[in-house]
């Protein structure tokens, strides 16, 4: 069995992975991206307050979470797939 042969058959496991690597990559990434565009808005408006870069936060939070959301039930969808063809639909 040659590589390529070895990465089609583990094709699925690689996705399922994939996907499961980036759950914990939008959990960083949309608070500091919520807390950067916040910090932005709050230079180029002159506030001197903190609340464009709380509002920034929260913002990233709830877009966090919301793509954790989206990928656990593409990867719920993906599992159940995989277990139906393996084992046929449940009743």
């Amino acid at each position: 069995m040659g590589f390529k042969e070895y990465l089609k058959a583990r094709q699925g496991v690689m996705d399922t992975m994939g996907t499961a690597g980036t759950i914990g990559l939008h959990m960083v990434s949309g608070p500091m991206v919520g807390f950067g565009l916040g910090w932005l808005a709050e230079w180029l408006l002159c506030t001197g307050t903190p609340w464009p870069k709380l509002v920034g936060l929260l913002i990233g939070i709830i877009a966090g979470f919301i793509n954790v959301y989206e990928d656990s039930q593409r990867l719920l969808r993906r599992m159940r797939d995989e277990d139906a063809e393996k084992f046929g639909p449940r009743p």
